[in-house]
C-alpha cells in the first residue's frame, strides 16, 4: 500500500469532518461523534507532520545551505512559529 500524502490525508480528514457534521445535524450518538472527530484530528496531525518533515527536508534544508545568514535566520524564526502554533493545538 502506498504512503499516504498530505493531500490524501487532507482529503480524509475532510470526508471525515463531513460525517462528523451530518452526526451532529442527526444528533447522533455523543461518543460516535467524538471518535469520527477524533480520526479528523489524528489524520491532521498526521498532514501537519508530513508537511512539516517534507519541509524541513527541501525548502529549510535548502536555504539553510545556500541563503545569507539573515535568511536563515529567517528560516529557523518560521520553523519556530509554526512549532509555537502547533503547541496551542
Amino acid at each position: 500500500m502506498p504512503a499516504s500524502t498530505p493531500l490524501s490525508l487532507a482529503r480524509k480528514a475532510r470526508s471525515h469532518l463531513d460525517k462528523v457534521i451530518d452526526m451532529l445535524e442527526r444528533g447522533e450518538y455523543c461518543m460516535s461523534v467524538l471518535q469520527q472527530a477524533l480520526a479528523v484530528q489524528g489524520l491532521l496531525k498526521r498532514m501537519i507532520l508530513d508537511v512539516l518533515t517534507n519541509h524541513l527536508r527541501t525548502c529549510f534544508a535548502g536555504g539553510m545551505r545556500t541563503a545569507s545568514a539573515r535568511e536563515q535566520e529567517k528560516l529557523l524564526d518560521e520553523v519556530e512559529q509554526v512549532l509555537k502554533l502547533s503547541q496551542r493545538s
